[in-house]
């Protein structure tokens, strides 16, 4: 392999590795507390049912949430989202001010390839 190839090969080793990093470390949203973890626990669950894809079916897709917004103070919001114990038992809550967040799809943990945007809760 002549110089310039070998440089090419250590670029693209150090970008992909700022991709893990940045998909890994920096793009999931943070600790949140409270009514914005459930949130966050609700849209989780939901990205998948709002935008479905092949990829989903074959287990392919991961999704994480990057953004978790509460807009407005005022109102309620009804949110649904798979208990910790047993995730066969949805549970229904209904929590205080309007929310909304973005959810990424990712493929094999690292690798971004859709963003979903939700508002609110269910209808």
């Amino acid at each position: 392999m002549n110089k310039r190839g070998l440089r090419m090969t250590v670029v693209a080793m150090i970008l992909f590795g700022l991709l893990i990093a940045k998909s890994l470390w920096f793009d999931p949203v943070g600790t949140l507390q409270g009514e914005e973890e459930i949130y966050r626990q609700f849209v989780v669950e939901m990205a998948p049912i709002k935008k479905p894809s092949l990829l989903d079916r074959w287990g392919l897709l991961t999704y994480r949430a990057t953004v978790v917004i509460q807009e407005e103070e005022d109102g309620y919001t009804e949110i649904m989202y798979r208990s910790a114990e047993d995730k066969e038992n949805w549970i229904t809550e209904t929590i205080q001010g309007q929310y909304r967040a973005k959810v990424r799809g990712y493929i094999l943990y690292i690798i971004p390839i859709k963003d979903i945007r939700i508002e609110g809760g269910i209808s």
